[in-house]
């Protein structure tokens, strides 16, 4: 992971998936989703940024950043609620994400010194997506 600082899109594996969204849409962000939900050993970048994106889309938000510009685009153009059905998914997603066990994200975090200040990132992201609207 090239990483530069804790933040969703810090790092280089979140950044490059920022550049699939406008084309991909919901089904993409879905798919992303469900690297986390499928079990077993998973990278972890993409989940967490497909997961800020559905926060994004249901309660605003989010770090604003050159590395997110695709996604504050992606957010200010949509229409519809069809991305309301993959909010328990991004949910469960981050739950999987935390995982010290499945998730690469989590113990490269933990190797570098800065899992808490990763694991406050994830949370505000969580807060995002079970905010009461």
């Amino acid at each position: 992971m090239g990483a530069h600082g804790v933040g969703v899109y810090d790092n280089d594996g979140a950044a490059d998936w920022t550049y699939g969204l406008k084309e991909g849409g919901v089904v993409y962000i879905e798919e992303s989703l469900q690297e986390a939900l499928q079990g077993g050993y998973f990278e972890g970048d993409a989940v967490l940024a497909a997961a800020d994106v559905v926060a994004r889309l249901r309660a605003g938000g989010g770090e604003q950043s050159a590395y997110c510009s695709e996604v504050v685009e992606f957010v200010e153009a949509f229409t519809g609620d069809e991305f309301e059905r993959l909010i328990p998914s991004a949910i469960l997603a981050l739950d999987r994400l935390v995982d010290a066990e499945d998730s690469e994200s989590y113990q490269l975090w933990e190797e570098s010194g800065s899992l808490s200040e990763w694991l406050a990132v994830v949370a505000e992201v969580k807060d995002r997506l079970t905010k009461v609207l």
